[in-house]
């Protein structure tokens, strides 16, 4: 039944096309039927019987080979079309995807859209590759919901007043910073999840470095609730977190460090991709679903200024929490070394949360890991790789790090 559904939008998507670049499209195949002795013949220029007979026979022939390269273009058009609606069907079988009838079409063609992106960043000599992922078919509504930090004055002036600052590193003559990190080694980082439409990757950041650090320092950790943050780190609570709606790193890890004396564990207060009433003292009443932050030994965090300062952290001390700008092209980031030329690199131009774990070097280009949060089809495994040293996509102006 799908099959058959997708078939007949895509005939409409052939129609579409066909139309524009056949009709409205540039002529200049239609003249190539017209010689000037034909226009000549036209214009009444010879009234001969032969000549009349030659021009009935040039125009019969002249039709004959129109609809020839009409059939022609079908063809092409038709083959084109056949193979995108073929890896779309095989788009949603494999992401498990079910849309109603009249929504095929609509998908289709955001299917299409992204498969051109992705097939156009072949041709650049580029250091990374796109890929299709399970967001090739989504909307600029329901990829927008994907970015969920939530810019204001008050992180605007958080960032103003961190670049302004002088730096606090002071790395000494007898240390040594490593050419190479991977904090996914130490077997403390949890497994990418998946935030879906709910714009909480500030949380998912935020959190996964608490939980990373607690790991670092205590040689085993705990899943613990993002649930808690979304439901909990609220303006009606004293923070400037809105759920699925937005919040930004600061807030999460104020309330961490300054608004619970506890957190819950992930499996007593599941993730449900959208915000609910707050159940963090429900949960410290349950025997064994929450964890105290005295356990954790962890003493805060600080803010930190530049590429400079998160380097250190990362060689030295663990995850760090960092902001990026989310474009198109990073949603559907595959693999290779990611810096999009359209990104603004100004540190205001921010959007999404991610953790910095770790990076590198290869090919003469400098790289940072990254953790996100859009699940294991995003790049490599749910991490991907972006360039370092240059602020690409305005990431590394600003990062947090748990001590």
């Amino acid at each position: 039944m799908r099959s058959s559904i997708v078939v007949l939008a895509s005939l409409c998507l052939v129609a579409q096309f066909a139309c524009g670049e056949l009709i409205h499209g540039p002529m200049s195949w239609l003249s190539n039927f017209y010689s000037p002795s034909q226009q000549s013949s036209n214009s009444g220029s010879s009234s001969s019987s032969s000549s009349s007979s030659s021009s009935n026979w040039s125009s019969a022939n002249t039709l004959s080979s129109l609809g020839q390269t009409l059939h022609n273009g079908y063809q092409q058009l038709d083959s084109g079309y056949h193979n995108i609606r073929t890896r779309f069907e095989q788009f949603l079988t494999a992401y498990g995807k079910n849309y109603p009838l009249q929504e095929i079409p609509r998908r289709l063609s955001l299917f299409a859209r992204s498969l051109q992106i992705v097939q156009d960043s072949w041709r650049g000599n580029q250091s990374y590759a796109l890929e299709l992922n399970e967001f090739s078919d989504w909307d600029d509504h329901e990829l927008r919901a994907l970015n969920g930090v939530k810019m204001g004055l008050k992180q605007l002036h958080e960032i103003n007043a961190t670049l302004a600052r002088p730096s606090a590193v002071r790395v000494r003559a007898t240390e040594t910073i490593p050419s190479f990190k991977d904090w996914r080694k130490s077997g403390c980082l949890s497994t990418p999840i998946s935030q879906d439409q709910c714009g909480c990757c500030w949380a998912v950041s935020s959190l996964g470095v608490v939980e990373a650090q607690n790991c670092l320092i205590n040689g085993a950790g705990s899943r613990l609730s993002i649930q808690q943050l979304i439901d909990c780190s609220t303006p009606s609570t004293g923070y400037r977190n809105d759920g699925c709606n937005g919040g930004w790193p600061t807030e999460a890890l104020n309330y961490i460090f300054r608004g619970t004396e506890t957190l819950a564990r992930e499996v007593c207060y599941p993730f449900k991709e959208r915000r609910q009433t707050c159940q963090a003292r429900a949960m410290s009443q349950r025997a064994g679903c929450t964890v105290s932050r005295s356990s954790m030994g962890l003493r805060g965090f600080k803010i930190l200024k530049g590429e400079d300062e998160i380097l250190y952290h990362v060689a030295k001390t663990g995850p760090v929490v960092a902001v990026i700008q989310a474009t198109q092209r990073f949603i559907l980031y595959g693999r290779g070394i990611f810096d999009d030329p359209s990104c603004r690199r100004r540190p205001t131009d921010v959007d999404h949360g991610i953790a910095i774990v770790g990076y590198g070097r290869e090919n003469n280009e400098d790289y940072w890991i990254i953790k996100n949060s859009w699940g294991t089809s995003w790049g490599q495994g749910g991490y991907g790789r972006v360039r370092r040293g240059k602020n690409a996509c305005s990431i590394g102006h600003i990062g947090w790090v748990v001590l």
